[in-house]
């Protein structure tokens, strides 16, 4: 995951390909097929969830303030 500086160097196709990389790392959890599942980490699970959906929330909070930036130039 990365930070809101390392966010904004991404080009718009690398910003794209992480947030289908996250989405796609909810999705194997949800479906039980994640690297931790059925392993004995699988307790982490939870936290890896958490983990991903703050960083959705945060991207969009990001892209959202940024273009509130643009907005008002």
């Amino acid at each position: 995951m990365l930070t809101r500086d390392l966010w904004f160097a991404l080009s718009p196709k690398e910003k794209h390909a992480e947030v289908i990389t996250t989405l796609n790392q909810l999705h194997t959890i949800d479906a039980g097929t994640h690297s931790l599942s059925n392993d004995r980490e699988q307790g982490r699970l939870p936290g890896v969830r958490k983990d991903l959906e703050t960083y959705l929330l945060n991207v969009a909070e990001w892209q959202s303030n940024k273009q509130l930036e643009m907005n008002k130039l």
